[in-house]
């Protein structure tokens, strides 16, 4: 059972670089560079974690018709993903719209010393026309549906009430502060700031990621838990990509639940609480590596065997 992912889709860059000296031009350090590494981002990062835990999905959003559009599809046909793409009969990028003009989201990070030292943005935030991004030739029929919202143009009020009309469990990773758009959502999942700064908060199912001090589910009963971190701070290296993690995680074990069960609440009543807990596991992967780290299935499976 697939699982459909929209939202906005970004390429990471990172660059590792050494300092050398002080530059006589200005008080900052000269930086040689090392290497260079590229990432998904964004809902592709998402997407890319659902493949990673052995589970279809498809991906949809917008990309630039440039050159980090077409490095995004390239990073897209993996080992694991092609898997995928040949058991489905799918291009992996069908879903994605290229669009002339647009620019691809891109975030550029520099790196030394170990440390992220800058961050550099490229991106276009103009709305994209729902009927352009899903055309009458595509059908919403996944179970599941991941709705990652950067506020980058792509997760706007009628694509929202499209998703709601599918009547799929919908998963969304908010970034506006008016959460009424949301819902129709079974699970939202800000980090604090995020639910801090939330108004008309709907009556569903929400997952704070709190970092260090870990994560508490609030279930749409009211019955509220903590779920501790996995990872202690002395285990963070970059916890970029961490709630993209969490995200793709517990959409993957709800996708796999839902193939035994016939409806939503009867797979997932009292194993909210199980899944969100694997999402901790995960997220204490991805936080150890450096980079956009996707966490792999057995990944998953090896960590959760020393926390027993």
């Amino acid at each position: 059972m697939s699982v459909l992912v929209i939202g906005d889709i970004m390429l990471d860059e990172y660059i590792y670089t050494t300092a050398t000296r002080l530059s006589p031009e200005a008080p900052v350090p000269v930086l040689r560079r090392e290497r260079t590494t590229y990432h998904l981002g964004g809902a592709a990062n998402v997407w890319a974690g659902i493949m990673a835990m052995g589970q279809s999905s498809q991906l949809i959003g917008v990309i630039g018709n440039d050159d980090e559009g077409s490095r995004i599809v390239d990073l897209l046909y993996t080992p694991m993903s092609m898997l995928h793409a040949k058991i489905d009969d799918m291009r992996l990028d069908s879903g994605i719209l290229r669009k002339t003009g647009r620019t691809t989201t891109h975030k550029t990070r520099i790196i030394a010393g170990g440390q992220q030292i800058a961050r550099i943005d490229n991106e276009q935030r103009d709305e994209i026309d729902v009927s352009d991004l899903l055309p009458r030739s595509v059908r919403i029929d996944s179970s599941v549906i991941v709705v990652s919202d950067y506020a980058k143009g792509v997760v706007t009020d009628d694509l929202m009430m499209t998703l709601g009309r599918t009547q799929s469990c919908m998963i969304v990773d908010p970034k506006r502060t008016d959460w009424s758009i949301y819902e129709d959502a079974y699970l939202i999942t800000p980090n604090q700031q995020e639910y801090d700064s939330a108004t008309n908060i709907p009556k569903t199912n929400i997952l704070i990621t709190m970092g260090e001090r870990g994560m508490r589910l609030i279930k749409m009963n009211g019955e509220q838990m903590l779920i501790p971190a996995v990872a202690g701070p002395e285990h963070v290296v970059d916890v970029a990509g961490a709630g993209d993690t969490v995200v793709a995680t517990i959409a993957a074990m709800i996708a796999k639940s839902k193939t035994l069960h016939s409806t939503v609440d009867e797979a997932l009543y009292g194993e909210l609480t199980h899944v969100c807990r694997q999402a901790a596991i995960a997220a204490a992967v991805a936080v150890s590596m450096r980079g956009t780290h996707v966490v792999t299935y057995e990944e998953l499976q090896l960590r959760r065997s020393h926390e027993r």
